[in-house]
């Protein structure tokens, strides 16, 4: 495994993608829950119910979005990574946990299980990239 031949532009976006993809999509649940009270209060909706919801849902959502994301991107920062695909798959859960941890500068019980997630999405993405269109392995190079 050299590690100068990673895909680091593609695994670097993955990361980046994880984690922004991971937001807007709480946002975008947070902004549908306006929307609605907005439409039963038929005017504006109230500012304490939305914040209370963003608080409860963010930190249940934020985990398992990370996870499918990362995933997501390991799958398609290896599919043509051949046998070092299982590596760089780590390698974008890798990222995507430190830069979680850059973001919240705390360490916990829980967030050690997140991030133990996180890096076997990224091992999972990278063994679905490596794979062939039909499941098959990729051929030996």
């Amino acid at each position: 495994m050299n590690l100068s031949q990673f895909r680091w532009g593609r695994i670097v976006a993955a990361a980046l993608l994880a984690i922004v993809l991971s937001y807007v999509a709480i946002f975008v649940v947070v902004l549908g829950y306006g929307f609605m009270l907005g439409f039963e209060a038929r005017g504006t909706p109230d500012q304490e119910q939305i914040r209370a919801f963003g608080g409860r849902i963010g930190p249940r959502l934020l985990t398992p979005l990370v996870a499918l994301f990362t995933l997501a991107g390991a799958w398609w920062a290896t599919r043509r990574a051949g046998a070092a695909s299982l590596a760089q798959g780590l390698a974008v859960g890798l990222l995507v946990v430190l830069i979680g941890l850059a973001m919240t500068r705390q360490i916990s019980v829980i967030g050690i299980a997140s991030d133990l997630l996180v890096l076997a999405a990224g091992a999972a993405g990278g063994w679905l990239g490596g794979r062939g269109p039909a499941g098959e392995p990729p051929p030996v190079r």
